[in-house]
């Protein structure tokens, strides 16, 4: 793929060395969500010294946190689409 610009070539490198680039149509928009979420949890148990969450430092328990909550409006948008869908 040829870039316009250096900048965009820096960062398409960046993108392709760290694995975190995804070529366009090989995910879709949901599994992206849903590999987001997992990523988040797993940084956020992760930064702590303990895999049971209880030693978890603040930005440890707030990534769980936030990714516990995605999860879960994730599921109640499911359930919602599948109530009007029927």
């Amino acid at each position: 793929m040829t870039t316009s610009n250096t900048f965009q070539r820096a960062i398409l490198m960046g993108l392709n060395r760290t694995g975190k680039h995804v070529y366009p149509g090989l995910e879709s928009v949901a599994d992206r969500a849903v590999r987001k979420r997992q990523e988040r949890r797993a940084r956020g148990l992760a930064s702590g010294r303990s895999e049971t969450g209880y030693d978890l430092n603040r930005a440890g328990r707030r990534l769980v946190a936030l990714a516990d909550a995605a999860q879960d409006r994730a599921l109640r948008r499911s359930a919602r689409r599948e109530e009007v869908a029927a």
